[in-house]
């Protein structure tokens, strides 16, 4: 492809291949600037409900403004070639730096681990899953800045299910015992594949090798969780805590959230200890060896969406790890091992959910039956069945959804909450944001990243983000209907931040724009720029006005 042209991308040069697609340098033609452009494998592509599945989570994923996620900037599809257009980092993906099996030192591996932590928990904040963490999906900037990359293929290839033989899903030496189960995933898989890349960090190797995908999620159900410190005993005794309650078997088990983690980090001890298995011998629970099961019988054609087991990787011939039980290899799997039939559910009991809406006070009718409280209104309801919900609300278009609690996302079984945005019955007016970079509007609890969209008549106040430009402000509008307000957002300009040491993490309005030197955009204005030298334990604050003159910012640590 290198030459040609796809959509409004111009192909310069190949940067790499994985098992989704290939990543290229290309020029965004009509904004003149160097992007990378990922172009997805034909035989995803060739799958319809897939593509359907991908461009609705590319859009979603693009809405992710973060300093610690990249950043998307278009989906599309040229002559039935899907991409999407992404930042172009100035670094190398964390798995080529830790190639050759050494170790990183412990301050970096912490400071990765907390950057990724971060971008995470906004992620799960916003109801997205990664389901691929991996060495391969950070990208470690020449500024030291950790970025996630991939969010939400992962998703789509679950959702389509397709596991035809020559296609899995997932990273074996990443993946955690639920995701390997099939089971319902939250924040905590997540957690769990942080958990082995800050192992494989501080350790130079992953917790778990084999020589077959099969042997590898294996002892991801079953072996116990390795101590970091069993490799490295000057690994301090805190960090080793944190890997091995991130890797726990039970989700429950594990930190509950990003936040929960970074305290940990901190030092901050959790009132409820992981329950952690060191012990050899473990019993494989019987859906376990179900699960493992239908990894086998997908066939020796396995192409897993991640880097393999490495064939060169010293483990014992038949794929275990030394000193635990052996793991069966896919023929006994497949051939000799019955599946333990499942221990009856329990008695289905009720979930309470909270229905709200946008505004408040709609009446809520649930299967024909009006509810006597109004929005927001708490209802019990039963796993297995289905249900019609509807809310009207005076000068309100009528809204409402046929369910089942397997129906609902992730994010709304996770906050137990129905949320219904209502649609006013007057004409709606405009709202169109004028800005050459992405931008997130948030309005009366919900967020819009289109740069123009209706809002029925009223006054309401807009808080406005762009984190890749460090903009954060709340501005009031007016909406009549039928008119169109427009906000006008300053432009940015490229800025060069450096210190004297030069080693010094920088705040931009409170933003984290990671460690110096460093080159940003940010919005022309007055700007708050914090500097902080944390191993010399001295900080600095600066207010700078920014033009379009203005090419640098420098602070010195303070005596």
């Amino acid at each position: 492809m290198i030459g040609t042209r796809l959509g409004n991308y111009e192909i310069l040069e190949e940067l790499g291949r994985g098992g989704m697609g290939c990543v290229y340098k290309a020029r965004q033609t009509a904004l003149d600037r160097i992007v990378a452009v990922k172009v997805l494998l034909p035989q995803l592509t060739a799958d319809k409900v897939f593509v359907e599945r991908f461009l609705r989570e590319a859009r979603s994923i693009a809405t992710l403004d973060h300093p610690g996620i990249v950043t998307v900037f278009d989906v599309g599809e040229a002559d039935g070639t899907y991409y999407f257009a992404m930042q172009l980092l100035d670094g190398k993906p964390l798995d080529e730096i830790l190639e050759g099996g050494k170790p990183m030192p412990v301050e970096t591996a912490v400071d990765v681990i907390e950057q990724v932590a971060r971008a995470l928990e906004f992620a799960h904040e916003a109801g997205i899953l990664h389901r691929d963490v991996k060495p391969g999906n950070i990208i470690l900037t020449s500024s030291g800045r950790a970025v996630l990359t991939d969010f939400g293929i992962a998703q789509a290839l679950t959702d389509t299910r397709l596991t035809k033989t020559g296609t899995s899903i997932g990273s074996p030496e990443y993946m955690s015992p639920e995701q390997i189960e099939g089971k319902q995933l939250d924040a905590r898989a997540d957690l769990y594949s942080l958990g082995v890349v800050f192992y494989q960090m501080l350790t130079g190797n992953v917790p778990y090798k084999g020589d077959s995908p099969v042997a590898i999620v294996y002892q991801h159900v079953k072996a116990p969780v390795p101590s970091a410190r069993d490799t490295d005993p000057t690994i301090p005794e805190r960090f080793d805590l944190v890997a091995t309650t991130l890797m726990a078997k039970l989700p429950e088990e594990r930190y509950a959230s990003a936040e929960e983690l970074l305290s940990g980090l901190a030092g901050k001890v959790l009132d409820r200890g992981p329950k952690i298995d060191r012990k050899p011998g473990a019993t494989v629970p019987g859906w376990a060896w179900g699960a493992i099961g239908v990894v086998a019988l997908l066939g020796a054609g396995l192409i897993w969406l991640g880097r393999s087991a490495t064939p060169e990787s010293p483990t014992p011939p038949n794929g275990s790890v030394a000193g635990e039980t052996t793991a069966p290899t896919a023929d006994q799997v497949g051939l000799e091992i019955e599946p333990v039939a499942a221990t009856a559910p329990p008695t289905p009991s009720f979930q309470t959910f909270t229905v709200t809406s946008a505004p408040a006070g709609a009446a809520v009718i649930l299967d024909g039956s009006t509810l006597e409280a109004v929005t927001p209104a708490t209802i019990e309801l039963l796993p297995d069945t289905a249900y019609e919900l509807g809310l009207r609300l005076d000068g309100h278009d009528p809204t409402g959804m046929s369910f089942t609690l397997a129906d609902l996302s992730d994010s709304q079984r996770s906050s137990a909450t129905l949320h219904f945005p209502l649609q006013s019955s007057i004409p709606p007016g405009s709202v169109a944001i004028t800005a050459d970079y992405p931008v997130t509007v948030r309005v009366d609890g919900r967020s819009y990243t289109s740069k123009r969209f209706d809002l029925p008549p009223g006054d309401y106040t807009a808080q406005i983000t762009a984190r890749s430009v460090f903009l954060s402000e709340s501005r009031r509008i007016s909406i009549a209907s039928g008119k169109t307000q427009t906000i006008a957002l300053p432009i940015a300009t490229r800025l060069t931040i450096a210190a004297n040491p030069s080693r010094c993490r920088v705040k931009i309005d409170g933003m984290d724009a990671g460690y110096l030197p460093s080159e940003v955009q940010v919005t022309l204005g007055n700007h708050v720029f914090e500097f902080d030298w944390e191993s010399l334990g001295k900080s600095i604050s600066l207010t700078r006005k920014i033009t379009p003159q203005t090419d640098r910012v420098f602070a010195a640590a303070p005596r």
